[in-house]
């Protein structure tokens, strides 16, 4: 059934993005060097030290081309992050502005105990 009045509607434009970008990608044939260690949070709220940390550690693969593979610690995040809350949960943005600023360890210096 057509609405009264469709057709003064605005019509939506196609979005057609950059036609330079491929149709299919995928980050790990692009970067097969760069296969992440899965870690596990447990019952911990941890997710933002995890998911941040593990952006910077992705970034410094995939840039070097996997001459720095490196788990980075989101237990020194859990630990040393005050702008976050620990197991009780965090933020994106003063996680990643944490890293910049102070800085993580690897995961052998520091595992995970939540």
């Amino acid at each position: 059934m057509k609405e009264e009045n469709e057709e003064l509607r605005p019509k939506k434009k196609m979005i057609k993005g950059d036609p330079d970008l491929p149709e299919y990608y995928n980050v790990r044939e692009a970067y097969p060097m760069c296969q992440p260690e899965v870690l596990d949070q447990g019952m911990c709220g941890s997710c933002w030290a995890f998911s941040s940390s593990a952006v910077l550690s992705d970034r410094f693969c995939m840039r070097s081309e996997g001459k720095i593979d490196v788990t980075l610690s989101p237990q020194d995040m859990v630990n040393c992050d005050f702008e976050n809350f620990g197991c009780n949960g965090g933020y994106m943005v003063p996680a990643i502005d944490f890293l910049i600023t102070e800085g993580v360890t690897h995961k052998g210096c520091m595992d995970y105990t939540g």
